[in-house]
C-alpha cells in the first residue's frame, strides 16, 4: 500500500535509527557499521522498486542482526511487491514481535493477511486494530487494506480509515493496480464539509441523527472524477459495487475536472441511494 510505505519510509523508527547511529559511531571498522552500509544499499534498492536485490540484502541484514525491526518491515513490503504474502507474514510478524502494536507493521500484516486470502486472521486483526484505537494508540488517520477485488485485470484494494481522515474527510479508499502492481486509479468514499450545511439543510432529521453527505470521487495523476453523493454512510457492499460499475465504465462521472478544466456531465442532479 503506497502510503503506509511512504510514511514508513519518510518518518520511520526513530529509535531504530538512532541505535544505529550510535552503533556505527562506536568504531570505523565494527560489522555494525557494515550492516549499515547494507541496509541504505537495501533501502535504495528497495525504493528503486529492485526488491529482488533489495531483499537479499535485507536477509543478510536479518542474519546478522535479528533485532532489526527496519529490515523486517522493509523486507516484508518487498514480499508483498513480489505478492509473497506467506513471506509477508512472518516478516511482519517478526518485526511485531520486536515491538508489539507498532502500527507501520499491523498495516503491513493487515495487508498480507487480506492479499494471501487468510480472512480468518484478517478478520481478528480488525478487531486487535479496533481495540487499540479505542485505546487511543493508533493514529487518528490510520488505514488499512481489508478487502481486494478484480475488474478484468486490474486488481482492486479497499482501505478503510478508522476515523474520518485528511482535508475530504476519507472513509474509504479504493488503489486499483495493473497487472504490473502500479497504481493507475484511486476511487475515495469521503465527506467533504463544504457540502454539509447545505445538505443538514435539505436532511435536517438526517444531520440532527449526527449523518453526514458522502461522495464517490476518482483520483488519477490529473484529473479529478465526481460520481455520485450518499445520503448517509453507505453499506460498503454498495460501495464495492459501485467502484466495480465505475471502473466496469457503467457509471459515469456527473463532473469532471482536467488540467483546472471542468465538464459538466448531462445529469441534472446526482444519483441517490
Amino acid at each position: 500500500m503506497p502510503y503506509l510505505l511512504i510514511a514508513f519510509l519518510v518518518i520511520g523508527f526513530a529509535a531504530v535509527q538512532e541505535t544505529s547511529t550510535s552503533r556505527d559511531s562506536v568504531s570505523s571498522a565494527t560489522p555494525k557499521e557494515s550492516i549499515g552500509s547494507r541496509m541504505r544499499t537495501a533501502t535504495l534498492a528497495f525504493q528503486a522498486g529492485d526488491c529482488d536485490k533489495a531483499i537479499i540484502m535485507f536477509r543478510e541484514v536479518i542474519a546478522d542482526d535479528p533485532t532489526n525491526i527496519l529490515a523486517h518491515n522493509l523486507a516484508g513490503n518487498c514480499w508483498l511487491r513480489l505478492r509473497d504474502y506467506p513471506a509477508a507474514i512472518d516478516s511482519f510478524q517478526h518485526a511485531l514481535q520486536l515491538q508489539p502494536d507498532e502500527w507501520h507493521n499491523l498495516a503491513g500484516l493487515m495487508r498480507s493477511y487480506t492479499l494471501a486470502g487468510r480472512d480468518k486472521e484478517r478478520d481478528q486483526e480488525r478487531e486487535h486494530l479496533r481495540q487499540l484505537d479505542s485505546q487511543g494508540r493508533l493514529p487518528k488517520n490510520f488505514s488499512y487494506v481489508f478487502d481486494f477485488f478484480m475488474v478484468g485485470d486490474r486488481q482492486v484494494e479497499g482501505l478503510e480509515f478508522l476515523h474520518l481522515s485528511g482535508r475530504f474527510n476519507l472513509r474509504y479508499d479504493f488503489n486499483v493496480y495493473t497487472p504490473k502492481g502500479d497504481v493507475v486509479y484511486r476511487l475515495a468514499v469521503e465527506s467533504d464539509d463544504i457540502g454539509q450545511p447545505l445538505w443538514a439543510k435539505e436532511h435536517p432529521k438526517e444531520a440532527a441523527a449526527g449523518y453526514r453527505e458522502f461522495s464517490l470521487d476518482g483520483y488519477s495523476s490529473n484529473s479529478h472524477q465526481l460520481y455520485r453523493f450518499y445520503d448517509g454512510e453507505p453499506h460498503y457492499e454498495k460501495l464495492r459495487d459501485d467502484v466495480k460499475q465505475v471502473l466496469l465504465g457503467n457509471m459515469k462521472p456527473l463532473a469532471s475536472t482536467r488540467f483546472n478544466q471542468t465538464t459538466i456531465a448531462p445529469q441534472t442532479a446526482p444519483n441517490q441511494p
